[in-house]
């Protein structure tokens, strides 16, 4: 089975890179450093005719073959001597030309920590190294062969990690990889690979010392958005939390990421709150409790910033996921300043008005509804429940003879259409048949409007009524082509 998902601005992944370390060198590796002289030696001068032999073969395998020898000898000096280290430096070369950038990173480390001179030295091979690898991927980009670059962009990066592109375009393309590749199972190991190419991303950014503070605050904040999501793609919806309190911890002024912060511990939250009505055992459930109570605390103040920020320039979209938090957290007087926020915005959003309006019943703000609930059934009247919360409002605020009205009309319905949303332009939910003779024509025009609650556009929903009590889903967009819909509302034409 094929599971799909989306990225946020950036997609990303990489295929993890194994470190090999020589086996003598394992332990030595983990020893302090001795500054030791390199000594020439009969396994050092072997290799050198070998490497020069190598470098005067016609063919790759020939060159292959005597590089090979050179390392075996080489690997065989690191045995006998395990702290010279010419062997180490010689062998990185030996390894660079086999293609091995991870087992020529290792052993130069141990060169570089056995004697320092060696460091400006290498310092300039790992360059020269990192040049014609990332090279050879622009190459084998345009032409094509994007598996192939891959592998160079991870040599470019094995050797050299202090610049994060590399990196970050091996992530770019195993996120297209994940969201193609047949199998969970699979899908997981990609997924995987990813985390640790944005990981990896976000710390060769803070190290360059190459990249413009703008790009480098570019490359963090989408190593860090994408990385949040693979988690919460995977379910790790802490884990995805805790990315952005990392990046806030040197961006603490970061709206953006607060917002995103909160909306994963929001959902985990919701996560917990289900998870706990399951759990008959009392100590559990005690536990799930404490921690439900810990992480509301946690939400609660990070909503609580957002909405204190004043200049935050936030979209509709990021105040309706505050409100929904909110609301989740019966933090209502919030929840109702965060939807009225996203319909300031966006005067016409549908499931906003919607969810104020029932903020405002949980809540008990009757004489407020009246007017909320009133609208809600103006722009959307053949809903049930959107009809009940009128009635409420109106008996609520002593006005019996509306209220009995407005049940009177819900009681009428022949069919309502409910979960009606707008994405991408187009409108869509369900309709449900409650009344009328299956296959009975029905009518619908919707009006499509702009942020400021201007017509942009119109369509027309022609469909025949399913089976009573049925549901049958619908999509309208408008007839003619409209620019920055983000609103809607209809009115049913037949039957009338």
């Amino acid at each position: 089975m094929k599971t799909r998902f989306r990225l946020g601005r950036y997609p990303v992944w990489v295929a993890l890179v194994g470190l090999v370390l020589l086996p003598s060198a394992a332990a030595a590796q983990e020893a302090a450093c001795p500054q030791r002289e390199p000594k020439e030696g009969s396994y050092s001068s072997s290799a050198n005719d070998y490497m020069e032999q190598a470098r005067e073969q016609d063919t790759p395998a020939d060159r292959r073959g005597y590089f090979n020898f050179a390392l075996g000898l080489l690997k065989q000096g690191i045995a006998e001597e395990p702290e010279n280290p010419l062997y180490y430096f010689m062998a990185g070369q030996a390894y660079l030309e086999l293609d091995d950038y991870v087992g020529a990173d290792s052993v130069w480390d141990r060169a570089e920590c056995l004697w320092q001179p060696y460091a400006q030295r290498i310092e300039g091979l790992r360059l020269v190294a990192w040049s014609n690898a990332f090279t050879q991927a622009q190459e084998l980009v345009s032409s094509g062969d994007s598996a192939a670059a891959m592998h160079a962009y991870r040599n470019a990066y094995a050797i050299y990690d202090e610049e994060p592109y590399p990196v970050f375009q091996v992530a770019v393309y195993k996120v297209g990889q994940a969201q193609v590749v047949e199998g969970d199972s699979l899908q997981r190991t990609y997924l995987e690979d990813a985390i640790w190419a944005f990981r990896e991303s976000i710390a060769a950014a803070g190290r360059s010392e190459t990249l413009s503070d703008e790009e480098r605050e570019d490359f963090i904040w989408s190593a860090t958005a994408n990385l949040a999501q693979v988690l919460a793609f995977e379910g790790r919806l802490l884990d995805a939390a805790e990315v952005y309190e990392r990046y806030l911890e040197d961006h603490p002024g970061s709206a953006e990421a607060r917002s995103r912060l909160a909306s994963f511990l929001a959902m985990r939250f919701a996560e917990l709150q289900n998870a706990v009505r399951a759990v008959e055992d009392s100590a559990e459930q005690t536990a799930l409790l404490a921690e439900i109570d810990s992480l509301g605390a946690r939400v609660s103040s990070h909503y609580s910033e957002l909405l204190a920020m004043q200049e935050a320039g936030f979209e509709a979209d990021e105040y309706h996921q505050m409100g929904i938090g909110l609301y989740q957290l019966d933090r209502l007087a919030e929840a109702v300043i965060a939807f009225g926020k996203a319909l300031e915005l966006e005067s016409y959003r549908p499931e906003s008005l919607a969810l104020l309006a029932h903020a405002l019943y949980a809540s008990e703000r009757f004489d407020t509804l009246v007017a909320v609930a009133g609208q809600l059934v103006e722009r959307y009247p053949y809903n049930l429940e959107n009809l009940l919360l009128l009635a409420h409002a109106c008996r609520e605020t002593d006005d019996p003879e509306r209220a009995l009205e407005v049940l009177e009309r819900r009681e009428a319905l022949p069919f309502q259409l409910v979960q009606l949303n707008l994405q991408g332009g187009a409108a869509f939910g369900q309709l449900e048949n409650l009344e009328l003779e299956p296959g009975t024509l029905i009518e619908i025009e919707f009006s499509f409007y702009d942020d400021d609650g201007n017509v942009v556009g119109r369509g027309r929903l022609s469909m025949n009524a399913p089976a009573q009590g049925e549901l049958a889903p619908f999509r309208v967009t408008p007839e003619e082509e409209a620019f920055g819909v983000s609103g809607v509302s209809y009115r049913v034409v037949a039957p009338s």
